[in-house]
C-alpha cells in the first residue's frame, strides 16, 4: 500500500482553523481504504492553545492514518528530516505557504534526500490553500513579499506539482511559478450532507450566522455597516461563531456592534468544534459571509449541506447560487446587500422553504458531480 505524508500547521482536534483541517480531516477519510495516510502538524491549535495529544509521536488517528504532533522540539528541520526518511512516501502532500516546519523544511530536507539517494523520487504537491490570492498578499506585505523571494531564490517552487481549488487560484498560482510547471484544478473535500433538517422563518424578521475567523479577510465590519442601514420596522439578529484570530480588527468590529440600533442584535459566540456546526446551522434562517476571498469556504458548503441559503461576496467558488435558489453571491458594495438583507427579512416561511430545499439540493448535486476519490487519487499518482 502506498503513502501520503502530509504537512500542515494544524490537524483535528485542533479546529481553529477552520476549513483546510476539515478538508484534510475529510480528505484522510476518502483515501486510506487506498492508502496509508501520514499527517504531520503542532500539538497546538490556532493561537497557540496546547492540544490534549501524545507529542513528537507517531499516533493512531484513524484506520491507516497515524498523526505526528511536534512540540518545539518536534517542528525542527532535523525531526522533519527524520520522519521523510523513516517513511519515504510516494507522495508528499504540503498545504500553505508561509509555515516553515510545514512547507520550508520538507521541501529541504527533500531537496538533499534526493540527492543522496536518487532512488527515491516522490511526487510533491504544494496546495497553496489561497495564501497567494491579492487579498491574502496584502496583509504583512512587506514580509511575505521578502519571503516569496527567498523561496524562488532557492528554488523551492521548481519540481513542484501545484494545486489550485478554483481558476482564480490557478492564475495566481501561475503568476507566481509561471505556466509551465504542472498543476490540477481540483477542489477541496467538503464534509458530505447532512439531512436538511426542518426550520421555520418568522416573517419580519431575520436571524444570520457565520462561523468563521474572526480576521480582516471575512470582511464582517462590511457586513456590520450594511446592517446600521437597515431601517426600523424591521428584525434582525446576527450570531458570530469563531475564534478571534486579529484582535485588533476584533476590536474594530465590538465598537461597531455598539453603534448599530436597537432593532438589530449581534451576538458574538466564540469558536465552535466543527462536529457541532451542522446542528448550530440549521437554527438560523441565512449563513452570511462577505468575505474578500476563499479559495473553498468549508462552512459555506456546510451551511448549503444543511439547508441554509447562504449570503455571501462574489469573490468565492460557489456562483450563480439565486438562479438554483441556493443563495445569494454580491459584489461588495453595501447597496445590494442592504436591499437583499430587507428582502430576507420579509421573506415569508413558504418562499424560504424553496430556498432551504434547494441549498441542499444544491450540495448533493456539487458532490454527486464530483469523484473526488478518483480525482485525489490521479493527483497523486496513485491508481
Amino acid at each position: 500500500m502506498k503513502s501520503i505524508l502530509i504537512f500542515y500547521d494544524y490537524f483535528s482536534p485542533a479546529y481553529k482553523a477552520g476549513g483546510p483541517i476539515r478538508s484534510l480531516q475529510n480528505l484522510t477519510a476518502l483515501l486510506s481504504e487506498s492508502c496509508r495516510m501520514y499527517v504531520y502538524t503542532s500539538a497546538v491549535d490556532l493561537g497557540g492553545a496546547p492540544l490534549t495529544v501524545e507529542k513528537d509521536q507517531w499516533v493512531p488517528f484513524s484506520k491507516n492514518v497515524e498523526v505526528f504532533y511536534g512540540s518545539l522540539k518536534g517542528l525542527s528541520v532535523k525531526c522533519v528530516y527524520q520522519q521523510l526518511r523513516r517513511i519515504r512516501p510516494e507522495v508528499v502532500y504540503i498545504n500553505g505557504l508561509f509555515t516553515p516546519y510545514a512547507v520550508l523544511y520538507p521541501l529541504l530536507a527533500l531537496r538533499f534526500l534526493r540527492l543522496k539517494d536518487s532512488s527515491w523520487q516522490p511526487k510533491i504537491v504544494l496546495a497553496p490553500r489561497g495564501m497567494l490570492k491579492p487579498s491574502a498578499l496584502s496583509l504583512k506585505a512587506p514580509k511575505k513579499k521578502l519571503y516569496l523571494r527567498v523561496f524562488k531564490a532557492l528554488g523551492l517552487h521548481k519540481g513542484l506539482h501545484w494545486q489550485a481549488t478554483d481558476p482564480q487560484e490557478q492564475a495566481d498560482i501561475q503568476l507566481f511559478s509561471g505556466k509551465k510547471g504542472p498543476l490540477s484544478l481540483l477542489g477541496n473535500v467538503p464534509l458530505v450532507p447532512s439531512s436538511p433538517g426542518q426550520h421555520t422563518k418568522a416573517a419580519g424578521s431575520l436571524r444570520l450566522v457565520s462561523v468563521s475567523l474572526i480576521a480582516r479577510t471575512k470582511n464582517l465590519l462590511f457586513l456590520l455597516k450594511c446592517l446600521k442601514e437597515v431601517p426600523a420596522g424591521l428584525e434582525l439578529s446576527y450570531d458570530i461563531y469563531g475564534p478571534i484570530k486579529e484582535e485588533d480588527y476584533w476590536q474594530l468590529l465590538q465598537g461597531a456592534i455598539n453603534q448599530l440600533p436597537s432593532h438589530i442584535q449581534v451576538n458574538y459566540k466564540g469558536a465552535i468544534p466543527p462536529e457541532e456546526v451542522t446542528d448550530l446551522l440549521q437554527q438560523y434562517d441565512c449563513f452570511v459571509l462577505p468575505t474578500l476571498g476563499e479559495n473553498f469556504g468549508h462552512a459555506i458548503f456546510e451551511a448549503l449541506g444543511a439547508g441554509v441559503p447562504v449570503l455571501i461576496s462574489n469573490q468565492t467558488p460557489w456562483k450563480e447560487l439565486e438562479q438554483v435558489r441556493a443563495g445569494w453571491d454580491l459584489p461588495l458594495q453595501q447597496k445590494p446587500w442592504i436591499e437583499k438583507l430587507k428582502e430576507l427579512t420579509d421573506m415569508p416561511d413558504p418562499e424560504f422553504q424553496h430556498w432551504h430545499q434547494g441549498a441542499h439540493a444544491y450540495a448533493v448535486a456539487y458532490l454527486e458531480e464530483k469523484d473526488l476519490k478518483q480525482q485525489y487519487l490521479e493527483l497523486f499518482g496513485i491508481l
